[in-house]
Formats: C-alpha cells, sequence, structure tokens
C-alpha cells in the first residue's frame, strides 16, 4: 500500500513536469537554433580563456566552490566584486551541514540536495571562465545552501532534546530546568539573526549602495545618455558615441530622439552642419576623451558637462558637449581655392573640421 501511494505521487510530478515542460520542449524543437544559442555563446567547450579544457574545468570547479566563503562573484550587478556570497554565520554553518550531508549521503534528504547542489552549479562552471565565478549561472544552488546551513541548527536541537529528555520526566525538574533553556535557546536564535541581519543590511544597503562600481555597472552611463537625448532633442541635433549607439537601454528610454540621432565612432570627422536655428549636442563616452578635449579647445565658448557617480570615484560616465547655433557660427572659418584661369570656389568650414585648434 506505501509503494502505491508513493508511486501515484511520482506519476503525479512526473506528469505535471511533462505538462508544464511541454511548451518549452516544443519551442526547442521547432526553434532548436535560437533555442541553443545563448547557451552555445557561454559554454566552455566552446570558448574559454585557458585552452587546456581540463585545467579550464578545475579551475571553474575551485571558484565556484569557493565563491560562498571565500571570494564570491565580481560581476557588481550580482554581487560587491569579490565578496563572498555568503554571511559568516551562514558561511560556516553551510560547511558544516555539507560535511554531514556528505557523510550521510545515503538518506534521501541529503542526497536530493547534494544531488541539487551538484545539478545546480554545473551551469556556471560549465560556462566561459573569464566570468567565473559566476553566482547567477549558480542560482539554483540556494535551496541547497539553504539546507545545509539549516542542518546544523536541526541537529543541534534535535541532539539538546535527547539528552534532556530524562530531565523532562521528572515533573519538579522541568519546572526548573525549561523556562531558563527556552529563554537561553530563543536568545541565542535571535542574536544569530540579527547578526546575519546587521550584515545583510550592511552589505546591502550600505556598501553596495554607495558603490560607485555598482552604481556604474548597472547601465547607467546608457540610462544617463537617454534622459539628456530625451531633454536636448527639442533644441538641439543629436551626436551620439558608437559605444552607447542604439543600445538595447537607449533605445528603449529615447526612441524617438534614437532615431534621429547620428552616430560617431570618434576617428571619422564630426559632421557639424546645422539648418543655423538648432544647436549640436556630442554624446561621447569616456573612451572619447581626447577627443572631448579637442571639442573643448575647438569651442571654447561652447556647454561641456562630465557626468560622474554620486557614489564617488575617479571614473566619468559620459562627456556631453552643447554647441549652440552661435557657437557653431564663431567658429566657422573661410577656406579659399584658387584654380587655374579666373574660376574662384570658397566654402565655409568648421576649425574641428579643418584639423585647427
Amino acid at each position: 500500500q506505501a509503494f502505491g501511494r508513493g508511486a501515484a505521487g511520482v506519476g503525479v510530478v512526473s506528469l505535471s513536469a511533462v505538462i508544464s515542460g511541454m511548451p518549452v520542449g516544443y519551442y526547442a524543437l521547432t526553434n532548436w537554433e535560437d533555442f541553443n544559442a545563448r547557451q552555445a555563446t557561454v559554454s566552455i567547450f566552446t570558448k574559454r580563456d585557458e585552452p587546456d579544457l581540463g585545467k579550464a574545468i578545475q579551475s571553474q570547479i575551485q571558484k565556484h566552490v569557493l565563491m560562498y566563503n571565500v571570494r564570491g562573484d565580481p560581476n557588481p550587478r550580482h554581487n560587491f566584486p569579490g565578496d563572498p556570497m555568503l554571511d559568516p554565520i551562514i558561511g560556516s554553518l553551510a560547511i558544516l551541514g555539507l560535511a554531514y550531508a556528505l557523510s550521510r549521503f545515503y538518506r534521501p534528504a541529503n542526497a536530493l540536495m547534494l544531488l541539487t547542489f551538484v545539478i545546480m552549479i554545473a551551469g556556471a562552471i560549465l560556462s566561459i571562465d573569464f566570468e567565473a565565478p559566476q553566482s547567477l549561472r549558480a542560482i539554483g544552488t540556494q535551496p541547497a545552501v539553504i539546507y545545509f546551513a539549516a542542518l546544523p541548527l536541526v541537529l543541534l536541537a534535535r541532539a539538546t532534546g535527547e539528552q534532556l529528555n530524562p530531565l523532562w520526566q521528572r515533573a519538579r525538574l522541568r519546572r526548573f530546568v525549561y523556562p531558563p533553556l527556552n529563554v537561553l535557546a530563543t536568545l541565542t536564535l535571535l542574536a544569530v539573526v540579527g547578526l546575519v541581519t546587521q550584515y545583510s543590511y550592511t552589505a546591502y544597503y550600505i556598501k553596495q549602495r554607495n558603490s560607485a562600481a555598482v552604481y556604474t555597472d548597472h547601465s547607467t552611463p546608457e540610462t544617463v545618455m537617454a534622459y539628456e537625448m530625451n531633454r536636448l532633442i527639442r533644441d538641439y541635433d543629436l551626436i551620439v558615441t558608437q559605444t552607447y549607439f542604439g543600445v538595447p537601454t537607449v533605445a528603449f528610454l529615447a526612441p524617438a530622439a534614437m532615431a534621429r540621432a547620428k552616430m560617431w565612432s570618434g576617428n571619422d570627422p564630426l559632421d557639424l552642419t546645422t539648418d543655423g536655428t538648432r544647436g549640436i549636442a556630442i554624446l561621447v563616452d569616456p573612451k572619447l576623451a581626447a577627443a572631448f578635449d579637442q571639442l573643448r579647445r575647438s569651442f571654447p565658448n561652447a556647454t561641456f558637462r562630465q557626468f560622474v557617480s554620486p557614489m564617488g570615484g575617479s571614473s566619468e560616465l559620459l562627456f556631453e558637449a552643447l554647441l549652440s547655433p552661435g557657437d557653431l557660427r564663431d567658429a566657422q572659418g573661410l577656406e579659399a581655392r584658387v584654380y587655374p584661369g579666373d574660376a574662384f570656389m570658397g566654402g565655409l568650414v568648421s576649425a574641428l573640421e579643418r584639423g585647427e585648434p
């Protein structure tokens, strides 16, 4: 009878998994190239820095096992760069719980969580090695890590109960022993929870929140550029650096301005032609700092602005040059060419196009 109930439960779970996975399976069968495209671009089997596959996988295993308590994900979008993924208390408990689970791997709960951990961390281990450790691709290990961290506490409570159980049989001792122990256990648990909460609050709401690296890496330059494009499009023709031209963040936040903007690579001459009634706004990334300085020299009366992180740090997010119609007129010069005979042609060009300061 027990076997029948277990088989029925397994059957229901299996049928539910098949039904819920049918849309994904159908898409994979009918659009295999699209379905497999992302996996192909991040797989360690097709792209890696270490030529030797065996050494690359060995290094990946080491980095991802150590990311929980030694050195974590360096990506500012996933973590404060390099900090362990677990706080010291939960990390220590997880190590103890993992050791116990390995020593009792034949028990169903331990076997399930060990298998979950191995399967879910494999996605990170088998991805491109220059991103390692990659916590986001190992996010499925969370249930197993929580289980390992809780396991020592459960075992301690169980062992304590077994040791004190004879005392509970004596009503007189129970009345004097139980209340102090209950209070002590409660206070200890609250202290542990308080320390973990304080660590997490400091990590997320003080350390990460006020980090210039974390602030900058959340598409901040692209977002600032999109806001500036929306603000300036009414009065200026836009020239946008190639680095941010058409990227998803800018295209999403400023679609109308993006459609009217011109792209500049930094290597080509600037097209500063205008109808004379509108200015030109030039938005460039920090890699073009030298070109930005050239703009300063060519248009000394124009408006220049550098966007930096409010969290501090020395790196700029975006450079902006606003050239009014007057600035453009003031920088114009006359270029004349003499041709054989009496023919004469001349035209207006900007000092910047001539390469003059």
